[in-house]
């Protein structure tokens, strides 16, 4: 809070700093001390969709308290990352803001998916130091990723750059390789339509791998991931079959819903 002194002349009237009310030395906790706290806010907040679902708010409270209780069990569980309460009031403004969408009817895209599983992850956070062993870079300190099997700092590579060493990430459009039979990682470029494509060797992001490089897939099409859909129907949706869609929607009856009560 900032402060101005206001210059209110000679006829300056003197208080009693006795009359004056006390500050308080001590400041407030956190909004979400403990996981219990946490999750009962992220249940509240998910759940602006019950009424979409045909769902009581009591039910869906209950099992998005019991969704996120088990998202805070696995995050925990190998011991790297432990409950940040600094860090959980932005995934619960995160949550708010994504499921008030959702509530006025509109899809919760993968993109959308994506940026809150960030935030909430990092309501766990690790304290693994830089190259040393980690399996997500949750379980890293600070601003350090976890890269080839060990937290460091992310360093960005352009097209041809060599991209051996923890950290090093090659710029949009390419990726870290080593040529058959080379010794060398460099950066090269994504996969072209009809180059040859697999998990390690991507196709460029307007195109899907099946075992070469090919158009994106439409709404109603049958996929493998949210990577195989087009920017038209971008979610490979699971609740219906693993077909390409516009994203999580809510609506009485949608397969969706059975996860919110309904």
């Amino acid at each position: 809070m900032k402060f101005r002194w206001l210059g209110l002349g000679a006829s300056l009237t003197l208080i009693s700093l006795a009359s004056l009310p006390a500050c308080s030395s001590s400041s407030a906790g956190p909004k979400f001390p403990d996981t219990a706290s946490f999750c009962n806010q992220w249940a509240t907040e998910e759940c602006q969709v019950a009424s979409h679902c045909a769902a009581s708010p009591a039910t869906c409270q209950t099992s998005r308290q019991a969704d996120c209780q088990t998202f805070a069990t696995t995050a925990a569980a190998d011991g790297q990352r432990s409950y940040n309460s600094g860090n959980a009031e932005a995934c619960i403004n995160k949550i708010h803001d994504i499921y008030s969408g959702a509530a006025t009817g509109s899809s919760i895209t993968p993109t959308q998916m994506a940026d809150m599983a960030d935030v909430c992850n990092r309501t766990f956070s690790g304290n693994v130091q830089s190259l040393k062993a980690c399996t997500s870079t949750y379980d890293c300190s600070g601003s350090l990723i976890c890269d080839k099997g060990y937290c460091a700092n992310s360093t960005t590579k352009n097209l041809g750059d060599p991209c051996g060493d923890p950290g090093d990430i090659c710029a949009s459009g390419s990726f870290c390789s080593t040529p058959s039979g080379g010794t060398l990682s460099q950066c090269v470029a994504e996969g072209a339509q009809a180059a040859q494509c697999s998990a390690t060797q991507p196709c460029q992001p307007s195109l899907r791998c099946d075992n070469t490089c090919g158009p994106l897939f439409q709404a109603g099409t049958l996929c493998a991931t949210s990577a195989d859909c087009a920017t038209s129907a971008p979610y490979c949706d699971p609740t219906v079959g693993n077909k390409c869609d516009s994203g999580l929607t809510f609506a009485p009856g949608a397969p969706s819903c059975k996860d919110y009560g309904g």
